[in-house]
């Protein structure tokens, strides 16, 4: 299975917060209660907005940089758009540290849009690591699935900051 960076999961990402904005805007115009607490809007705005763009952000710039993943019966071979090229025999992986949402782990449909935001950490005995979010496509959770005989460590949260598991 090839893996790619998803032009498809990003624009879906976008339009989620697109949409989101645009209902809670909707919301504010239809009742005119709001409108004198402009601050608590922009606010309330933020708190819904803000971490999944972060989160979009952070992922997109992890996952550019990845040309290929590609997982096949025995190994992964990553491809990176500087040339290198990471290899790594199942049995060289120490362990694969999964940051997902509780429902999304479970395989259930999420309406929360930062729930569908999700990473794997791919630790190698030699301790090399390489992190693969959710960003890259057809999937990566079907991906991960492919390696056997690796321990996965998950850790359930509802917002999955890459920045904050290093």
């Amino acid at each position: 299975m090839t893996l790619k960076l998803s032009i498809k999961k990003i624009l879906y990402r976008l339009l989620s917060i697109f949409s989101f904005t645009l209902f809670f805007l909707l919301f504010v115009a239809l009742f005119p209660r709001f409108n004198n607490e402009l601050v608590g809007v922009i606010i309330l705005l933020c708190i819904g907005v803000l971490p999944n763009i972060i989160l979009l952000v952070e992922y997109f710039i992890t996952t550019v940089k990845i040309d290929t993943a590609v997982f096949s019966e025995n190994h992964l071979n990553v491809t990176f758009k500087n040339g290198d090229v990471r290899d790594y025999k199942y049995t060289d992986i120490k362990v694969i540290e999964l940051y997902k949402a509780a429902g999304m782990d479970k395989g259930n449909y999420s309406f929360k849009s930062n729930e569908r935001y999700y990473f794997a950490k791919i630790v190698a005995k030699d301790g090399r690591k390489l992190i693969l979010t959710s960003l890259l496509g057809p999937d990566l959770g079907d991906a991960l699935d492919l390696i056997k005989g690796v321990s996965i460590d998950r850790t359930k949260t509802g917002y999955a900051f890459i920045f904050m598991s290093r």
